[in-house]
């Protein structure tokens, strides 16, 4: 795997933990706070 393909891949699973993250709880009113290392 060269090393632009792993940056991708990475970005990828980055921006889909923080999609989950933030939508955690959504029906239940309960919004937990989203660590920094998920924002950045």
């Amino acid at each position: 795997m060269n090393k632009k393909t792993a940056a991708l891949a990475s970005q990828l699973l980055l921006a889909v933990a923080a999609f989950f993250v933030t939508t955690a709880c959504m029906f239940l009113g309960h919004r937990p706070d989203t660590p920094e290392e998920l924002l950045h």
